[in-house]
């Protein structure tokens, strides 16, 4: 009988797995128009960096569909790059809300209750992959197929 995901596996994997598509799809749009737009205008250093970032949007897709999956199966290959992209998404989420509150930039309550969310979310995953019974969870099934 194969071994029960947990829920909260589930619940990383579907938010990891959800907005890949649209961020694999929209990063390599965004790459094609901003290198459309880079040989018709001179724009010099601006235009290489609109296509550096179109990239970094299109390896986040890959990264996210990739540990989404991989979280799915119950990879432990899967743990590191979930963490990784958790901190990473706690740290924005607290510089977006350092700057919302301290008033530099107009943001409604709506969207620092969002940030908010983002981050508390973020924060708890970090903390549930490193339970040590998720920890096990994860190890139990390896990432090899002869693996009994």
């Amino acid at each position: 009988m194969p071994e029960k995901r947990p829920l909260g596996i589930s619940i990383l994997a579907v938010v990891l797995m959800v907005p890949s598509p649209f961020l694999l799809v929209g990063g390599i749009a965004a790459i094609v128009m901003s290198t459309i737009r880079v040989l018709k205008e001179n724009l010099g250093e601006f235009g290489l960096i609109m296509i550096l970032m179109s990239v970094g949007v299109a390896i986040l897709g890959l990264v996210c569909a990739k540990a989404g999956f991989g979280l799915w199966r119950l990879k432990t290959s899967a743990r590191a790059p979930t963490i990784f992209l958790m901190c990473m998404i706690a740290v924005f989420t607290g510089i977006q809300l350092l700057f919302g509150f301290k008033g530099e930039i107009n943001v409604s309550r709506t969207w620092i209750r969002g940030w908010v969310g983002s981050c508390i979310f973020s924060v708890w995953a970090v903390i549930y992959l490193c339970l040590p019974q998720v920890r096990r969870k994860l190890k139990w099934k390896s990432d090899t197929p002869n693996h009994r």
